[in-house]
């Protein structure tokens, strides 16, 4: 039992060492999505910046509409390339906390609107 207790206290901190890497691991990777995200909507590119939308993405936008369903938020960027050629959105994360299941992950930051230089 003593042996067993010996183990178990030496495997917990790497473990949450290795928990640790993997969040910053998963952080890094988020805002490097963010990153391409931010690229995509200044070149107006519907493909980059719902790349990873699935189907059922759901949308809440600054003046708090809601829209539902992946398909629906990209006619909704259509239609706001369309008529507003020089809109460029970009999104800075100021906090990203991943969940300690490491499924979800959290993201709070700015999002400033502006106007592409032509």
């Amino acid at each position: 039992m003593f042996k067993c207790l010996i183990i178990l206290a030496l495997l917990l901190p790497a473990r949450f060492a290795f928990a640790q890497s993997n969040q910053q691991d998963d952080v890094a990777a988020i805002k490097a999505s963010r990153g391409a995200s931010n690229a995509a909507i200044a070149r107006h590119d519907i493909d980059g910046i719902s790349k990873y939308w699935l189907p059922d993405f759901v949308q809440t936008i600054g003046r708090g509409t809601t829209l539902r369903g992946r398909d629906t938020i990209i006619a909704g960027w259509k239609a706001l390339f369309k008529t507003n050629k020089t809109v460029l959105y970009v999104r800075t994360p100021i906090a990203i906390i991943i969940g300690d299941d490491g499924k979800m992950a959290w993201e709070t930051g700015t999002w400033t609107a502006k106007k592409l230089l032509q």
